[in-house]
């Protein structure tokens, strides 16, 4: 909280300046023509101000810039009328105009300059320890500079707006251009139609597994499935309802694997699925299970009927790479076509 900084300044301040009081009264400087009681009422009035917006704060919990300001500047007051050579009160309203300045409101600092500038004439001719010698060309030297540093506080209030508002531009454009970049890479990884990987990415992540089973063991399968009978449904019924069927298998694909495995869209009707951490029983039972979901599964455009999909699994083994992978996944699949579809073939089930 901004109030949190402004009392922990007051507070050293407050401290700093009673110190100077009591090193004042232990070597009885007599050069101060400042009573004492008027001195020590000063700084009781400082610590009442301090503790009641202690007490306030603790209650509200909110930052009020005009009473942060305001304290501020009857806080220079105060140090000021405890007998503060005048060429030194000009530099002590600094610490009012840096705290309107940090609000960023102009408004703040106008009106902080308009006190700044009423209570330092005031003082300079009313107050009685400063009437002696008064000095014209003092108050004006120390009115011009009041109004200098009002001035230079604008100034820097404008600037840093203009900073702030070339940095967050700066920020949004390379947020949005870090976003399209996702965007993009999303968009090349990813088949358009069925919101799977594409052909290119699997074997990106193919080509990385296969190496990662060589170099740690990883366990990995390779499945490829293909849906029965594709090319009757989209002669039969369009291939606007051949996407349909597409895009429902993919959902049913991205269901059922779980976050250590990838599904690709390998071309047509073909998808290829990478099964990770998982031996080749918990992977098949897997597939099998995602078989029976699209077995099960009736198509209104269909007619009500049900599609079904082939697959073929090959565990990879640090003696294949990934040409012979995908080769034996291919021909278990193409096995599993020709001995009726609908069914789930390993790479073990036929001879190599």
């Amino acid at each position: 909280m901004f109030y949190r900084k402004i009392l922990n300044v007051l507070w050293a301040v407050f401290g700093i300046h009673l110190s100077s009081i009591v090193i004042s009264v232990i070597w009885e400087d007599h050069s101060s023509t400042v009573p004492s009681i008027w001195k020590w009422s000063i700084v009781a009035t400082m610590l009442l101000i301090l503790a009641g917006m202690e007490s306030y704060y603790a209650r509200q919990k909110k930052d009020r810039m005009s009473l942060n300001i305001g304290l501020t500047s009857l806080f220079s007051l105060l140090i000021i009328m405890n007998g503060i050579e005048l060429q030194v009160t000009v530099n002590i309203y600094v610490a009012p105009l840096a705290a309107a300045a940090l609000t960023m409101r102009t408004q703040y600092v106008l009106y902080t300059s308009v006190f700044t500038i009423v209570t330092y004439t005031a003082v300079f001719f009313l107050y009685p320890w400063y009437t002696r010698q008064p000095e014209i060309m003092l108050y004006v030297t120390s009115l011009t500079s009041l109004v200098f540093y009002a001035i230079l506080a604008i100034w820097i209030m404008r600037l840093w707006r203009r900073m702030a508002a070339t940095l967050k531009e700066t920020l949004e454009s390379k947020n949005e251009l870090l976003v399209r970049n996702i965007l993009m890479d999303k968009v090349s990884k990813m088949d358009a139609l069925t919101d799977c990987y594409n052909h290119k990415t699997f074997h990106e992540y193919m080509d990385s597994l296969v190496q990662h089973n060589e170099q740690n063991g990883l366990s990995v399968h390779l499945a490829l499935l293909d849906i029965d009978n594709f090319k009757q449904v989209n002669d039969t019924f369009g291939h606007w309802v051949g996407d349909r069927i597409l895009q429902r298998i993919a959902q049913v694909l991205r269901d059922q694997v779980t976050a250590d495995d990838i599904v690709a869209r390998y071309g047509g009707e073909e998808f290829a699925i990478i099964l990770t951490g998982k031996d080749l029983e918990e992977a098949t039972a897997l597939i099998e299970n995602i078989r029976r979901t699209i077995a099960a599964m009736k198509h209104e455009e269909l007619q009500g009927d049900a599609v079904t999909v082939s697959v073929g699994i090959r565990t990879c083994h640090p003696s294949l790479d990934k040409e012979q992978l995908f080769r034996t996944a291919d021909d278990a699949l193409y096995q599993a076509k020709r001995s009726g579809k609908n069914k789930i073939v390993t790479g073990t089930d036929y001879p190599k």
